[in-house]
């Protein structure tokens, strides 16, 4: 849960690789919190058994007991829909920024990013990540 907060909030996709299980607790988390989350739920890649089901949680929630997910190995794909509105919040802004730096990004990729997800100036986030990338 912890990791999905953190995650969802950059608005980028997440990529997921479970067991039949740890698919279903995921889908149980997903669908209590993060109800306009997008899915890509692929099964046994490169296997005979392949398959893909895509969509909103609230349409996949409902086959969860469905052959499909009973076994297999899965790679899931999360995107949140819902992105926060950083527009005017440049402390929302600062906190991505030092997510995406703690990930490992560079500050030119980070801007990048933030960019494509604010309609603020680039130069305004361009400044904030270079408070960003000085501090120590």
């Amino acid at each position: 849960q912890k990791i999905l907060d953190k995650k969802l909030y950059l608005g980028i996709p997440i990529v997921i690789l479970a067991s039949s299980r740890e698919l279903i607790r995921l889908l149980d988390i997903l669908d209590a919190s993060y109800k306009e989350t997008f899915l890509s739920i692929s099964k046994e890649i490169s296997k005979i058994n392949e398959g893909t089901r895509r969509g909103k949680i609230i349409d996949i929630i409902q086959y969860k007991e469905h052959d499909f997910f009973k076994k297999g190995e899965f790679i899931i794909v999360v995107e949140n829909l819902v992105k926060k509105d950083l527009d005017s919040d440049l402390e929302g802004v600062e906190t991505l920024l030092k997510s995406l730096k703690k990930e490992g990004l560079t500050l030119k990729q980070s801007v990048n990013i933030v960019k494509e997800y604010c309609k603020i100036s680039k130069k305004i986030i361009y400044n904030q990540a270079l408070k960003v990338w000085n501090e120590k």
